[in-house]
């Protein structure tokens, strides 16, 4: 499992680089969480709401577009850094923290709190839960797209299958 370690640094700066490929393969998740949160919020028109985990910023983009006045927060440099770059060229005024959600500042009070795929990898779970209650206006929604475990997800299982004899074993995360 990825930590925030690896998240800040290599791992960070690799997904930055590959930023279109990895928005091309999770884009149509981003329209499906966004449609969730706005639903469960009432419309996002105006509504203060923080992207955990928000890497290249395709999800904060989405948010922003929806209305909402976003914070995009992340863990690492080299991916906040894509996401800022495309605010910029998008036109769209979104603030960007760099903090992990267990132990930084990560702002507030928020009325709605999304999440596509980045709240999976915190090192201290009950900790950056705690820490972004705070940060939460009162019966503030949320929205928090996870994968299941691996075998519910047949198009990592499958592929897989096809070429395990090739590959050499690995340990179990």
């Amino acid at each position: 499992m990825a930590t925030t370690a690896d998240w800040a640094g290599d791992l960070g700066r690799r997904w930055a680089e590959t930023a279109e490929v990895q928005d091309a393969l999770l884009g149509a998740f981003t329209g499906v969480g966004v449609a969730a949160l706005e639903a469960a919020a009432g419309g996002l028109a105006g509504r203060r709401v923080l992207d955990l985990g928000c890497g290249a910023g395709a999800s904060s983009l989405a948010l922003a577009a929806a209305g909402a006045e976003v914070t995009g927060l992340d863990v690492s440099p080299d991916l906040l850094a894509v996401a800022r770059a495309r605010a910029e060229a998008a036109g769209l005024a979104v603030a960007f923290r760099e903090a992990d959600a267990a132990t930084g500042d990560v702002g507030g009070p928020y009325e709605a709190l999304f999440s596509r795929f980045g709240a999976m990898f915190f090192d201290a779970p009950e900790a950056a839960w705690a820490n972004l209650r705070r940060a939460m206006a009162p019966g503030a929604p949320l929205v928090v797209l996870a994968w299941r475990e691996v075998k519910a997800n047949p198009w990592v299982v499958t592929p897989l299958k096809m070429v395990g004899d090739l590959l050499d074993p690995v340990e179990r995360p």
